[in-house]
């Protein structure tokens, strides 16, 4: 434990001493995930840090001189995101609200902008702005934004909606298609583009009674596309192909990772017949990829080489410790073990390290942090867990 507290503090220290060497401004490879993690870093530990502040404040600055990228990811929507939850969360005070009310007006251009492209992705599309918008919801009064954000979600169920047929008869031939999933032009299953994304959007939508029906039937409709592409033979590395290119080939190699993998969509499902839905169907499905996914812990088969939280071992340690918190499974607390040990041993901290939430620092730390706290730490809805 000791040398875990060693890392997380010097991980704080990385981050206070090189934040402005990060140039964007979004929760996930942005200043303003360095900040997040810094305010739950100075909360577990009962220290006095400007730190989160002063990454805030830059942020605001870069958006004064002219910084234009919206995206939840790297982006406007992205600090705007970590604002409302350090409000939500009591870390800062709820003046800091007067900052948000004028990028609502702008995220909702940018959620109506991303659908008239067919971008409906999470990092850089619709889902991650109204994934803002929906949490901006719960903590609103002003009349017109509400209505502002009700219209936003009921264009994107309607784009869903029509969306969902030709993903379906994806691909078409020699037609055209302009489903913008990451890549343009390939159907991905996972939870940073794909399926799995559009079925977390569509779960938290569903939690606002007037769209519950209409987001819980979409809803299981894509979980039931998703289901198509489950290889029941278990004749690959995985259970999902990470995408299905336009070809129509699929491969069944995805790496065991949140992003695109198999881990990512399993704990989406298990989340889903949890905190949603309640269907037990989805529950042991999300069980069985996990428990599938949990076999996985050679380079072969997971294809993990970095310590990082998306695409890493921190990521499986993560996300195999939630399902075991959920489950009680005592496979997914020794697998989780296992990620975290050789996440730990294979963590680099210098003046080079990428300090991100995505990629990151950042994301170790937050990570690393929920084990010091008796009480669980709601940052990873930053990135739909």
């Amino acid at each position: 434990m000791d040398f875990i507290e060693s890392k997380i503090h010097l991980i704080n220290d990385q981050i206070s001493l090189n934040f402005q060497k990060t140039n964007e401004i979004g929760v996930l490879t942005g200043l303003s995930g360095l900040a997040l993690f810094n305010f739950h870093y100075s909360r577990v530990f009962n220290t006095e840090s400007t730190i989160g502040s002063t990454i805030l404040e830059k942020c605001i600055l870069k958006i004064n001189e002219g910084y234009t990228k919206p995206t939840y990811c790297n982006g406007i929507i992205g600090l705007a995101w970590v604002i409302n939850y350090l409000i939500k969360e009591n870390f800062i005070d709820v003046s800091n609200n007067e900052v948000l009310l004028d990028i609502d007006n702008y995220n909702h251009y940018w959620i109506q902008s991303s659908l008239k492209d067919n971008n409906f992705d999470f990092f850089h599309g619709a889902i991650g702005y109204v994934n803002y918008s929906i949490d901006r919801y719960n903590n609103l009064t002003d009349i017109k934004t509400l209505e502002k954000i009700k219209e936003s979600i009921i264009l994107l169920l309607n784009f869903l909606s029509e969306l969902l047929p030709k993903i379906e008869l994806f691909p078409n031939g020699s037609k055209k298609t302009d489903i913008k999933m990451g890549f343009e032009n390939n159907v991905f299953f996972g939870s940073a583009h794909g399926i799995s994304s559009i079925i977390f959007i569509l779960n938290k939508i569903s939690t606002i009674p007037k769209f519950n029906l209409e987001a819980q039937l979409l809803s299981d409709q894509y979980i039931a596309y998703l289901l198509k592409y489950k290889d029941d033979t278990n004749s690959g590395i995985s259970l999902f192909p990470n995408f299905m290119s336009q070809k129509g080939a699929v491969k069944y190699q995805s790496a065991l990772t949140w992003c695109t993998g198999d881990i990512g969509i399993g704990i989406n499902l298990l989340n889903t017949s949890i905190r949603y839905n309640h269907n037990d169907n989805y529950k042991l499905a999300g069980i069985e990829i996990l428990e599938h996914a949990s076999c996985r812990t050679s380079f072969e088969k997971s294809f993990l080489k970095s310590d990082c939280l998306c695409h890493g071992y921190l990521g499986a340690y993560k996300i195999f410790l939630d399902a075991y918190k959920i489950t009680k499974k005592e496979e997914f607390l020794e697998t989780s073990n296992y990620w975290l040990d050789l996440g730990i041993k294979n963590i680099t901290i210098n003046n080079n390290s990428d300090l991100t939430i995505l990629n990151g620092l950042s994301g170790i730390g937050l990570t690393l942090l929920d084990i010091f706290d008796s009480k669980k730490l709601n940052w990873d809805e930053c990135l739909f867990l």
